[in-house]
């Protein structure tokens, strides 16, 4: 105290600098675990940040695709040896020439050169952005005037290893007193006879001992088990470092009760970041509905949930925006909207989301589009973010990749974008951006990002990602050796890529030369995307060590496992068992109650298994909506399209079979996008033309057939009712023709079986609607099959069709008889309480029954096992286990 005041002395400045600690490093100052003052362990970006303050400069610098972005206006407007390729890509074209433009700068290049690629690159980028090397230039030149106050600057890396502009900083650093040293970092002192301290030497011979192990097990889930479960076995942590890590390592650590690091997640696991890529594929007409359904699944998205469910199910039923049933769910949802001020602002949205107006055949996507669509998006998650109590940081991130495609496509000055190239642009938007860190970092156990990190003792390194991906690469410039003479006549010291790549691995060996009592190295076989993993080329280095015959065979069979079972101890849990394959159920007598509606199909199902027919019919035990809308080439889709298509031509009047032909394929044309979208996209060509070529067939073929007994439409999908069952019996026939009537029930395919089904009685729904239409006169109509694929016309009363194949069956009232007369024998059944899993058979060893058969008059139907959603109910989806 002198005068009243606290009198506190300056501090020093002393700086630990090495090229890979801006990605963290271990032991840092607090290497005893005590206070530290005065003293920065840094990289590059970090001591350029340092002396950026101590000399009074900065600014908001810019990223390396918003420098990009700003540069292509030139890029394009700019004849160089560059052009060709900006035709193509100019966003990377821009970007690849600032990086060559960047490497030349940090080896001393500030522009010029006779060569013409270097004269023209460095006209090109004489007025691009600043970035890192630009930001150095301004330190060096301030250095030239200005002390920063920096007392020393230790080197854990050879100065020569650095480029030559940090080189000229750390001599210009001297000029003003800075001791600048080097200290290569000392290895850790051997401890006892290990495999660790072994390899440390110029040859060994491994033991196995496991302080020395490659972990190969089958992907990054199962390594991150395997190494939370081994590091939870560590009583003391003290002194435990980890060599990189993600959202995966750290989601295990956190089930394992260990410090978690914080790693951020991978951009495709935040559902935020995948909105803009949904509503910009959305742009494209026709609109793909496996993208509308993936937007439409998201529990948070621009659609609200008003409106969200109805859509979903209109999808599922016809798997296409803009659908007569889309544009009803659209409705019945805006509707429910309650607040008028909110409905119009939903509606405003969902315009511009389902409003698609970037034709594909175009093969380009009009910026503008693409900047309206993320401006109405951006626009949206502003909003949510002061109303929404979720986690903010993330919606904060999506805004700002909106906000960054905004920028790149307005500093572009692209007026369009092919496909790919408007991926770039969303790529380079979302790379960069803060996300969600599903966990928090967590003190405990050391973390750096790169092998290089580890500069000083420690007890266990955990090295994850220990691939041959992660292994830094060096800079090649494609330069000829013209202009590398010419750079070098301006002073311009290239890297030399064999000396750094020496410099990487001698930065790479720091784990191994620094770990004391366990390196653990991990490497999965494969990747999450299931491509094949290989290890860092450090293991080379240390299979070169073995002192053995065959070094590789020794190294794997000693060092490398494929989990640590042997190592950690293993705790038996009891399984539960499995639910056993049961075929006999029981209810309550009675508790099965009538449906006060049957339709064909729910009968047969109800005589194929009683099991599945309760739980869906009588216990309304529905299935969750599927994970994707149903396949371009469905039997079920491609039928029910040409049924729609089917319709609307019956309604036009009469017509001859020419004309109805060609009215089919124009209504396929003009209705087809709207019923099943995917038909239309890219890569459907083959499939569509045959479906339109099978809608033109069979209306030709149809009113042929009309035209030779003189027939005409009476009803299309028209539901006839009646009693039957003994409760109300409903269907609705494809098609009737006569006068008097005929029924045909439209197949997209299947004759194989249709023929079957007719020869054999079973024909259930032909023989349901017959019996329905008997009931206006008494009398069973004709029935027939219409197989639309093979424009065939299956019917056992070939004197009621024209140019029918002719099957030798029982007649529909046959089959109706033995249908009510199984229902009645099995409703007995199952209003007693009894019920059957049919797809579980009473002898494991006899075959299934494929067809529905007549046996002593009544219908034995097939269990419909593969279309049954309950399978683990019945303990059949486990029946293999047993």
């Amino acid at each position: 105290m002198t005068g009243g005041r606290l009198q506190i002395a300056e501090l020093a400045m002393h700086i630990v600098f090495d090229p890979e600690f801006d990605q963290g490093f271990w032991p840092g100052p607090l290497r005893d675990g005590l206070a530290s003052a005065g003293e920065e362990w840094a990289g590059p970006g970090r001591l350029l940040a340092i002396l950026e303050t101590a000399l009074g400069l900065g600014g908001p610098w810019l990223s390396l695709p918003e420098r990009a972005g700003k540069l292509v206006p030139a890029v394009r407007s700019t004849d160089g040896f560059w052009s060709v390729s900006a035709e193509v890509d100019p966003f990377g074209t821009a970007r690849q020439l600032l990086e060559w433009r960047d490497a030349l700068a940090v080896a001393g290049w500030r522009g010029g050169g006779k060569e013409q690629r270097l004269a023209a690159l460095s006209a090109l980028t004489a007025e691009a952005l600043p970035g890192l090397p630009d930001r150095l230039h301004v330190v060096n030149d301030a250095l030239a005037r200005r002390d920063p106050d920096v007392e020393s600057v230790e080197l854990l890396s050879p100065r020569s290893d650095l480029e030559p502009l940090w080189q000229r900083t750390l001599a210009l650093l001297e000029t003003h007193g800075t001791s600048v040293k080097e200290r290569e970092p000392r290895p850790a002192p051997k401890q006892g006879d290990t495999d660790l301290a072994a390899v440390k030497a110029a040859r060994f011979l491994p033991r196995g001992d496991g302080t020395l192990r490659l972990l190969r097990p089958v992907g990054p889930l199962a390594a991150a088990e395997e190494t939370a479960a081994w590091l939870a076995t560590r009583e003391d942590r003290a002194g435990v470092v980890v060599v990189g890590s993600d959202a995966v390592l750290d989601g295990a650590l956190h089930r394992h009760g260990l410090p978690t690091s914080g790693a951020a997640s991978d951009a495709r696991d935040s559902v935020l970041l995948q909105v803009l890529p949904l509503v910009l594929d959305l742009g494209w007409s026709t609109q793909d509905p496996q993208r509308a359904y993936e937007l439409l699944s998201l529990a948070t998205g621009p659609v609200p949930g008003e409106v969200r469910a109805g859509l979903r199910r209109a999808l599922e039923e016809w798997p296409a925006v803009d659908s007569d049933v889309w544009r009803q769910a659209l409705a019945d949802g805006l509707a429910a909207v309650e607040s008028a001020a909110r409905r119009e602002r939903v509606r405003e949205r969902l315009e511009a989301i389902w409003g698609a107006r970037v034709e594909r055949n175009g093969g380009r996507y009009p910026a503008p589009e693409a900047m309206r669509r993320a401006g109405i998006l951006r626009q949206w998650l502003i909003g949510r973010i002061s109303t929404t109590s979720e986690n903010h940081s993330e919606w904060r991130a999506a805004a700002a990749q909106c906000e960054r495609l905004l920028n790149l496509l307005r500093d572009s000055g692209l007026s369009e974008l092919t496909p790919a190239q408007l991926r770039r642009f969303v790529v380079e938007a979302t790379r960069g951006t803060e996300i969600e860190r599903p966990f928090p970092p967590q003190a405990g156990v050391g973390r750096v990002g790169s092998p290089g990190g580890v500069a000083g003792a420690a007890r266990i390194v955990v090295w994850w990602r220990f691939d041959e991906a992660s292994a830094p690469k060096p800079v090649r410039l494609p330069l000829t050796r013209a202009e590398r003479a010419d750079l070098e006549s301006l002073g311009v010291a290239l890297p030399d890529p064999g000396r750094v790549s020496a410099a990487h691995a001698r930065r790479w060996r720091r784990p191994l030369e620094h770990a004391t009592e366990a390196l653990l190295l991990i490497c999965p076989e494969r990747d999450a995307r299931g491509d094949d993993l290989y290890p860092h080329p450090l293991w080379d280095e240390i299979v070169a060590r073995v002192d053995a015959k065959n070094t590789r065979r020794v190294a794997e069979q000693a060092l490398m496992r494929r989990t640590l079972a042997d190592v950690v101890p293993q705790t038996q849990r009891v399984l539960l068992a499995l639910p056993a394959p049961r075929r006999e159920w029981t209810v309550s007598p009675g508790r099965i109650a009538r449906r006060e509606k049957e339709s064909p199909s729910s009968v047969e199902t109800l005589l194929g298994c009683p099991l599945q027919w309760t739980l869906r019919y009588a216990g309304r035990l529905l299935p969750s909506g599927p994970a994707e809308v149903e396949d371009r080439d469905s039997v079920r889709l491609l039928g029910a399209v040409l049924h729609a298509v089917l319709n609307r031509l019956f309604s036009s009047g009469a017509l001859d079979a020419k004309a109805a032909g060609r009215e089919a394929g124009t209504l396929f044309d003009r209705e087809g996008p709207r019923l099943a979208a995917s038909l239309f996209l890219p890569g459907a060509d083959s499939l569509r033309e045959h479906v339109r070529r099978a809608a033109v067939g069979t209306a030709t073929v149809l009113y042929e057939l009309m035209a030779a007994r003189n027939l005409r439409v009476l009803a299309t999908e028209q539901t006839l009712s009646g009693p039957a069952f003994e409760t109300t019996f409903e269907g609705r026939p494809d098609l009737i023709i006569g006068d008097p009537a005929r029924i045909l029930d439209l197949k997209w395919s299947g004759l194989r079986r249709r023929y079957a089904a007719l020869a054999a009685g079973t024909a259930l729904q032909l023989a349901s609607y017959a019996y329905l239409k008997s009931l206006e006169d008494g009398a069973f109509p004709p029935v027939a099959y219409f197989i639309m694929e093979s424009r065939k016309l299956l019917t056992t009363q070939p004197d009621a069709f024209h140019d029918a194949i002719h099957v030798d069956g029982p007649g529909p009232e046959e089959t109706w008889r033995a249908l009510a007369a199984t229902h009645a024998d099995e409703w007995k059944t199952v209003s007693a309480g009894r019920l059957e899993a049919r797809g579980i058979l009473e002898d494991p060893g006899a075959k299934p029954l494929e067809d529905a058969q007549i046996v002593g008059g009544r219908v034995v139907v097939p269990p419909a096992c593969h279309w049954c959603d309950y399978p683990a109910l019945c303990g059949r989806a486990f029946a293999k286990e047993w």
